[in-house]
């Protein structure tokens, strides 16, 4: 396999990496930030045109363009994915890119900057030992993740009818676990019209859509003790322009996390019926779907993907156990159609999503170097599906 050549590759190297990351780290690259995420996405595409990709720039529509790079070879290829964008909407109180040993600080380091570049580091880590071209390869980037993949879904789910094996970067757990599956997530937004009018009058209609959403918000949290090992969560509720004003519009944000698809229709229908009773008269909601991933249970193939990894790993003396991550991400899409797959190949990070947030920097390296050694094994490897 020709450890040493790609170890000494990645050492040789660290310094283009750490720079590449911070490079990338400092591009304000939130979902809608379109033109940061193109500027990402194009530095990342010269990157694969370098190694030998034919590299693809798909439309995203309201997006950024996703990344499709593909290298040729023999039998189904193998799925290298991950994500351009942040989930950041404000960059003004996020930390520039810093090195605080042994973090690499700033917004997106661990989701999932760091993943990319892990990624890329292993790519160019095998070309330098000679080991790509022996199994096709594809590397997907998508610009939407962080918004649920509105675009960029059929994408995945047609890479899922192709792929052999799919191998994705976001961050390891905080163990250095990978992950084996993942529960599935429904997003909703739900909008109440009620009827504006005085706070102050003594008669008339009270229609509030505040007071109706209040009984829904209830409804909805009570889901979680009717459903087993599922989520439910209201994560943020407005309505309202003043104090002394009847509320005439009010909304909810939902976030929904199961672990088996079959209890995908039995949550939908409890929420089609929460949102049809009407709980304050002449009030009414609107239910909206806004993002979904599908459940993605531990499977067989990537059992043994994960075998392969605690091999790998127990080489280097390390252990590498596995974790059901509670998140999703865009594996999910490939797990749930049965693919082999991990995820958790990125280098170990804290704080997604807020100002603290970093990566431990020596685990890029490790990291890079246990996937290029996973997809230099996967050439020979039969794994079951």
């Amino acid at each position: 396999m020709n450890t040493e050549a790609m170890n000494a590759r990645l050492a040789d190297r660290r310094e283009h990496w750490v720079e590449l990351l911070e490079r990338l780290t400092n591009i304000e690259g939130g979902t809608e930030m379109v033109d940061g995420v193109a500027e990402v996405g194009r530095i990342v595409a010269s990157e694969l045109d370098e190694l030998g990709f034919t590299v693809e720039l798909v439309d995203g529509g309201a997006f950024a363009p996703h990344i499709v790079a593909q290298l040729d070879g023999p039998g189904r290829p193998i799925v290298l994915g991950g994500h351009l964008d942040t989930t950041y909407t404000d960059y003004a109180p996020l930390p520039a890119f810093a090195l605080d040993p042994p973090r690499a600080v700033g917004p997106g380091t661990a989701d999932m900057r760091g993943g990319v570049v892990c990624f890329l580091a292993a790519l160019d880590a095998m070309a330098h030992a000679g080991l790509l071209g022996r199994c096709p390869i594809a590397v997907l980037f998508n610009s939407d993740e962080e918004r649920g993949a509105p675009t960029s879904r059929d994408l995945f789910r047609e890479w899922a009818g192709r792929a052999r094996a799919a191998l994705f970067g976001e961050a390891g757990a905080h163990d250095g676990q990978v992950v084996t599956g993942r529960r599935a997530k429904l997003s909703y937004r739900l909008d109440v019209a009620g009827i504006a009018g005085h706070a102050g009058g003594r008669t008339g209609t009270r229609a509030s859509a505040l007071l109706d959403l209040s009984h829904r918000v209830i409804a909805i949290e009570g889901l979680n003790e009717r459903f087993e090992d599922t989520a439910v969560n209201v994560g943020r509720a407005w309505g309202g322009v003043a104090s002394n004003t009847i509320p005439a519009h009010a909304t909810a944000l939902i976030d929904i996390r199961y672990p088996r698809a079959d209890q995908k229709e039995p949550v939908e229908e409890a929420m089609s019926a929460i949102n049809e009773k009407q709980h304050v008269s002449q009030c009414s909601a609107t239910l909206t779907l806004t993002s979904f991933r599908p459940a993605w249970p531990e499977n067989e193939g990537s059992r043994a993907l994960a075998e392969m990894v605690r091999q790998i790993g127990s080489l280097h003396g390390e252990e590498i156990a596995t974790i059901q991550g509670g998140g999703t991400s865009d594996a999910n899409w490939f797990g749930a159609a049965g693919v082999p797959a991990l995820d958790g190949l990125g280098p170990i990070g804290f704080g997604h999503h807020t100002p603290d947030e970093y990566i431990l920097l020596d685990t890029l390296f490790d990291r890079a170097l246990l996937v290029a050694e996973l997809v230099a094994a996967l050439a020979d490897a039969d794994l079951p599906r």
